[in-house]
């Protein structure tokens, strides 16, 4: 591509001057529409000199690699070049590029991960010191920025205005066109519930809390090469050029897939459901889902394109009730019928596990529930049960609620967000029309029934940071299959749960093969669990010629499938077994087929002579790794078993 020359870009410079006036002194919807309507790189640079340093700190706090953060930076700005002519509010740019940094931050921190994690995999001895391990370091300048994009806008917004960016509530109250009063309330309570969020992270917030997360002067100043590329790639953007044309591969996919996750976030908003890598017809929905292949990457889900969302002018819904206020409603089913017996809760900072366990004559699910994180000395949750109408009646005193959540025998758990619901009046509850999961189980070599536990899986993988649902005790036979009905459309994990003999120490347990799946309403999805693919692969270990065993096990675990990033960005896999299998007096032992991917072999082997009451769990140990290639022989596996001291 060939540059321009300066007295190109001195001329046209000099007619945008003349021809649209000078950009000194404008605020930033007029610099915005001179960008748009002109393709005013003086207008954009004055922008970007304005905000740039906010983004580019973000950045910084957010990313390791400068490389990365460079990028980071540019794609924000691309974004902002793509959409200026389609904001809602031009002129409250700061909390806007705020948000979009926060997000393609965390997608290229992701981004990043990911690409450490396969050099790791291919070569683990390149772990050192490394970014990868730096990013895990708790930063109270990144906390900030990850609560802080977790509030509702009414609340990030202020901040952004008054503690990051240095504005008075006056001034802030202005841009925003709020009352002052309104500004004061709500700047309040956004510092207290960072407050609280922040002390829960194990982090002591203090009065200056947000200092550390201003832009500084010189700390955050903008290279001035990446301030030219920057502008000149945004002009080109508002011009029409592809992106493939006018940045780096990487730069483009990290533009592209944050313009498509604003897409879907905002069609999110004004109520329409989503649901990624699914596609439904006439109501009908079924999707298989095998055991993923070792060290493969699950194929992202196919997004169902939508249209942005046009603006209006509707004041933003309220996210939560005050302590104290009185929440009436009923609960009914999918067709509008009221249901009743069942358990309503009114929520706020804490969530709710609810367990599902199948009922003796096999007809739906007995269900109990647990707060989490455990608060002892708590008040008890505010909760009601439906009566014959559905009628229900809530009240939480002593602290604020954002949702509502249902446990019904229709729906085993559904949970409404307070923005969802009316502002006043009663609220009506409605369920969706319930799912279901069919597991398929072929595993030769296994007994005849076979225990499964399904999970929701939430944004952040299941790990207790939101609303869970939680079915154990399933039993299908093998080979055979089983049904699990009642359930909310939403992801899940589904595992097997492999149970081995310990030689009179107990039963190991291992959660073997998870699965990913997403159910619609009224859909179903189907999960396999069979041996039908790969190769056998002949083990041996060496290192227990003479030694009686009690017990001598190998455990084949790997990587499994990528899932959607955590809210820091970082990608979200889990150590995933396979199999467990003995190991004979000979030493030797039989894999499984074992698809294309990457293995670990762990052993885990104890004397007869070692007591039952000691606490060493094992005697021996070893590990060996194992590659298998597409359509090749697995080769043998050979382990060194290495005594442990007691």
């Amino acid at each position: 591509m060939s540059r321009p020359s300066p007295r190109t870009t001195a001329e046209q410079a000099f007619r945008t001057l003349f021809g649209a006036g000078s950009a000194s002194g404008l605020g930033d919807g007029p610099l915005l529409g001179r960008f748009v309507e002109h393709r005013d790189e003086i207008a954009f640079e004055a922008i970007v000199n304005k905000h740039g340093p906010m983004v580019l700190g973000l950045c910084r706090r957010a990313l390791r690699d400068p490389r990365d953060v460079e990028d980071a930076f540019q794609a924000t700005l691309l974004i902002l070049a793509r959409k200026a002519g389609s904001l809602r509010d031009p002129d409250r740019l700061d909390p806007w590029l705020y948000g979009v940094a926060h997000r393609v931050a965390a997608r290229a921190r992701a981004d990043s991960l990911r690409r450490r994690t396969r050099e790791l995999s291919i070569d683990p001895e390149a772990r050192g010191p490394s970014q990868l391990e730096g990013a895990d370091r708790d930063d109270l300048r990144r906390a900030i920025d990850e609560e802080l994009a977790r509030l509702p806008e009414k609340y990030r917004v202020p901040v952004i205005l008054c503690d990051l960016q240095g504005l008075t509530r006056d001034e802030a109250a202005r841009q925003l066109r709020w009352p002052t009063g309104t500004l004061k309330r709500r700047l309040a309570t956004a510092r207290d519930r960072l407050r609280g969020r922040l002390s829960r992270r194990g982090l002591a917030p203090s009065p200056g809390m947000f200092v550390a997360a201003r832009p500084g002067i010189g700390r955050d100043a903008i290279p001035a090469a990446l301030l030219r590329r920057t502008i000149r790639t945004s002009a080109l953007i508002a011009a029409g050029k592809p992106l493939a044309e006018v940045t780096s591969a990487s730069g483009s996919a990290l533009v592209s897939g944050v313009l498509t996750s604003m897409i879907l976030a905002n069609a999110k908003t004004f109520g329409i459901l989503l649901l990624s890598g699914l596609v439904v017809a006439g109501g009908a929905l079924s999707t298989i889902a095998r055991a993923p292949r070792a060290g493969a990457l699950a194929p992202p889900p196919v997004a169902i394109a939508l249209a942005e969302a046009a603006p209006t002018d509707e004041p933003e819904p309220e996210d939560r009730w005050p302590a104290g206020v009185e929440v009436r409603g009923k609960v009914v089913d999918h067709r509008g019928r009221p249901v009743r017996d069942a358990e309503v809760f009114l929520l706020g900072e804490e969530t709710l596990t609810v367990f599902g366990t199948p009922e003796a004559d096999g007809e739906g699910f007995s269900t109990s529930w647990m707060r989490r994180p455990e608060q002892p000395g708590a008040p008890p949750l505010a909760s009601a049960t439906t009566g014959d109408r559905g009628e229900f009646s809530l009240t939480r005193p002593d602290s604020e609620a954002d949702r509502v959540a249902v446990i019904a025998d229709e729906v085993l758990l559904w949970t409404v967000s307070r923005s969802a619901l009316p502002a006043e009046g009663d609220v009506e509850v409605r369920l969706p029309e319930p799912g279901t999961i069919e597991i398929r189980c072929d595993v030769p070599g296994k007994p005849d029934t076979q225990d499964f536990q399904v999970v929701s899986r939430t944004f952040d993988g299941v790990d207790w940071e939101s609303d869970v649902l939680y079915l154990r005790d399933i039993k299908v036979d093998n080979p055979g299959r089983e049904v699990v009905g009642h359930l909310p459309p939403a992801r899940f994990v589904v595992e097997r749960l492999n149970m081995t003999d310990r030689g009179g120490w107990g039963v190991l347990l291992t959660p073997s093969e998870r699965t990913l799946l997403a159910v619609a309403p009224g859909g179903r999805a189907t999960s396999s669990f069979d041996r039908l693919e790969g190769r056998p692969a002949r083990g041996r270990v060496e290192g227990l010629d003479g030694v009686r065993l009690r017990y001598a096990h190998v455990v084949i675990g790997y990587w499994g499938p990528e899932e959607e990033p955590r809210p820091s960005g970082e990608p979200t896999r889990y150590w995933t077994h396979l199999d467990v299998l003995p190991v004979g007096p000979d030493g030797e032992f039989e894999t499984p087929p074992l698809p294309p991917g990457s293995y670990e072999f762990r052993l885990d082997a104890i004397r007869a002579s070692t007591p039952n009451a000691s606490r060493q769990s094992t005697d021996f140990s070893g590990v060996a790794r194992l590659d298998v290639p597409e359509g090749g022989d697995p080769g043998p596996v050979e382990i060194v078993a290495e005594a442990r001291e007691p």
